[in-house]
């Protein structure tokens, strides 16, 4: 019996002996930080370390939980810390997809391979309070009623990957002597999960500040900046837009006079478009020397009416005595804005290829009669919509938007009338007014 109390007793020992040694070469593992932030669409790297380096690699799972839900609105590297041997460090990247303002990831050590020390648990948050570059769809525009604008937001950080974790309400400012005939928001919201804005604006009558409510003396074309403002709001390439107040429509009085064809624009570019899809250039109406657009008031009924003379193509589709009233904006160009009633930010793209994407204001006036089948052998009349505008040089710009499948382009031509392909954007200069 008292071999065996001995023998159970040495055991015992051996036993103890074995267990301690087999602690002292464990080490400790534990992150290296307690709180972690990560910026919006970013990613942040989570380290863990150990007290000592060992001779072969350990692997330490990680326990993920918290409000924030992984795979949605976050993602991991890895779901362990792999300590190589000889190593002290090891860390898991997080990456933000959409954690809200107050989520929170909680990362915990577990595992058998490291005794687990004091900073067993860390926590993941988001930096709402990243700063925000902002740029505008436009540089500029004319307001004649009303425009809405567009501003992008992307992180100084998290570049285009940005979307608002909560919604951002930004300052807006107008500067200049256009401001106060003009209806703006104060400030503009950048709604939860999104990285773009709109701002609309609205030209008004008279004053803000003209307490009698009497039609303003308003300078003439009365102009300004919008901008955005924020100590957390940094402004790109394009963070101011200029903006001109028209002070009145571009009716159809106002384009009394004669019109001289000058160019297409870009023609160069047009034609090879329709090369491309071996459509014959030549039979483009782009053949308008010596043509001439005049409009003029009929003393029998005081409407506007115009007259076309010249040999060019543009005089297969007008006829003489046709009447020109404004109408609503039809088949506007790709990422056109409205801007009232009868207008509409826009640019022919050929247009913008030459002035460089700028988006200006075009007026959209009903013509009736011309000829909707825009041919020199068949005649279809009735009425169509076409846009016109007079740019800082005095001249007129015209750009189609409604006629029949004409006798060129057929390979262009599908069931929607394309005001790029078929708009022919053109300038026509001053002429003598009669």
């Amino acid at each position: 019996m008292k071999h065996l109390i001995a023998f159970a007793a040495c055991a015992a020992a051996l036993f103890s002996f074995a267990s301690c040694a087999k602690n002292d070469t464990m080490a400790t593992v534990e992150f290296a930080e307690r709180i972690y932030s990560v910026n919006i669409g970013g990613s942040v790297e989570v380290t863990a370390v150990i007290d000592k380096a060992l001779e072969s690699s350990i692997t330490v799972p990680a326990v993920f939980s918290g409000s924030a839900a992984k795979g949605t609105a976050y993602t991991v590297s890895a779901e362990s810390f792999i300590f190589e041997a000889g190593s002290t460090r090891a860390s898991i990247s997080v990456t933000d997809k959409g954690m809200g303002a107050e989520d929170q990831i909680v990362i915990k050590l577990g595992g058998s391979d490291a005794t687990v020390g004091t900073n067993s648990t860390c926590v993941v948050n988001l930096n709402a309070n990243e700063k925000l570059i902002y740029n505008f769809s436009t540089s500029s525009i004319e307001l004649v009623e009303s425009s809405s604008v567009t501003v992008s937001f992307e992180g100084v950080e998290s570049g285009k990957a940005y979307k608002a974790p909560a919604d951002v309400v930004i300052p807006v400012a107008i500067d200049g002597d256009a401001e106060k005939f003009i209806d703006y928001p104060a400030t503009v919201t950048l709604a939860k999960g999104t990285s773009t804005a709109t701002i609309e604006l609205k030209a008004l009558p008279a004053a803000k500040d003209d307490k009698e409510n009497l039609l303003a003396e308003q300078a003439v074309n009365p102009t300004g900046v919008l901008s955005l403002g924020g100590p957390d709001v940094l402004a790109g390439n394009t963070g101011e837009v200029a903006v001109k107040l028209l002070s009145s429509l571009l009716v159809p009085e106002n384009l009394v006079g004669k019109w001289v064809f000058d160019r297409v624009y870009d023609i160069e570019e047009l034609e090879l478009w329709f090369m491309e899809m071996e459509d014959d250039p030549e039979l483009l109406p782009t053949h308008n020397e010596g043509f001439e657009l005049e409009f003029y008031i009929d003393e029998a009924d005081g409407q506007v009416k115009l007259k076309a003379s010249g040999d060019g193509d543009f005089a297969n589709y007008f006829r003489d005595g046709a009447t020109v009233s404004m109408t609503t904006p039809l088949n506007p160009c790709i990422g056109a804005t409205p801007a009232g009633k009868y207008a509409m930010m826009e640019s022919n793209m050929f247009m913008a290829e030459e002035l460089g994407c700028k988006e200006v204001l075009w007026f959209y006036y009903k013509l009736n009669p011309v000829n909707r089948a825009f041919s020199a052998e068949d005649e279809s009349l009735g009425e169509s919509v076409i846009a016109f505008r007079i740019n800082d040089d005095g001249d007129l710009e015209m750009m189609f938007h409604d006629y029949d499948m004409p006798p060129f382009g057929e390979m262009w031509w599908d069931d929607e009338f394309d005001p790029d392909m078929f708009g022919f954007c053109c300038v026509l200069s001053k002429g003598d007014v009669h």
